[in-house]
């Protein structure tokens, strides 16, 4: 069995500060958070002093505008933590900023081992930027317990040293729900068109209520419609796990990355 991986964020600058205030009105991810160099929530996991001996990564989250992500921030970020941490940047940029080849994303990615860019507007960039950041936690925090494995090392595999990532997340219940929550992910607002068409690899987790188990049926549709938009050559990752709070629905989380 996997030793535990741990997770914490960063939040930096006034897109860090949002994101923080946002998670104040709605919840707070189990992880560590720092806002800049201030530790704001201690994750109560691991509870006992032994089991931090214990723990075999770390995943490191830092929220923040392109422009507040200066190379002097992420090589302390980068100093200050181990070689078995894993650093991702989530951060925000108009469509105009936005460019796949662009200098800035150049001197991010060679800093930190992944980068999510989500090219939304302002006023839905906050609550976009907290759902990406709970769902990614999450993964990295459940995923020794999915039905199919996707465990840390999958994560890694998808995000390590590869270019600009996104990432998609699409809900459904009733008739067609598999087509329809995979179709949903594929317009998440963190996923780019052309990174899913061009993409080398992706990790797909399916997650489906206890009241509504997932068919064969809904699971082969839901594998097929992202093997045929990622592409033929793209190596796909899949699991699956049960989750009673989605009752009748089925989750579908996707995560895609292009070559560097």
């Amino acid at each position: 069995m996997n030793n535990p991986v741990k997770a914490s964020a960063i939040l930096l600058g006034s897109l860090g500060r949002a994101v923080l205030a946002h998670m104040n009105q709605a919840e707070k991810p189990a992880i560590d958070l720092y806002l800049g160099n201030t530790l704001i929530q201690q994750d109560p996991w691991p509870d006992k002093p032994s089991a931090a001996k214990e723990l075999g990564e770390e995943v490191v989250f830092v929220v923040a505008q392109l422009e507040d992500l200066s190379q002097a921030a992420l090589q302390k970020i980068r100093q200050e933590t181990a070689s078995q941490r894993f650093i991702i940047v989530l951060t925000g940029a108009s469509s105009v900023e936005y460019t796949a080849d662009g200098q800035k994303q150049k001197e991010v990615l060679a800093l930190v081992d992944s980068l999510i860019i989500a090219p939304v507007a302002e006023g839905v960039l906050v609550e976009t930027l907290y759902k990406a950041l709970t769902c990614l936690a999450n993964l990295t925090l459940e995923s020794q317990l999915d039905d199919v494995s996707v465990d840390f090392e999958d994560v890694k595999t998808i995000l390590r040293n590869a270019g600009p990532a996104a990432i998609g997340l699409g809900v459904a219940s009733g008739e067609n729900r598999g087509a329809l929550a995979a179709e949903r992910s594929f317009s998440y607002p963190f996923m780019h068109s052309t990174q899913i068409a061009n993409a080398q690899r992706a990790l797909l987790r399916i997650s489906s209520g206890g009241n509504a188990a997932l068919e064969m049926e809904e699971f082969i549709l839901i594998t097929d419609l992202i093997q045929e938009k990622c592409g033929n050559d793209c190596e796909v990752i899949f699991g699956h796990r049960t989750h009673e709070a989605l009752d009748q629905e089925i989750e579908v989380l996707l995560l895609v990355t292009q070559p560097a």
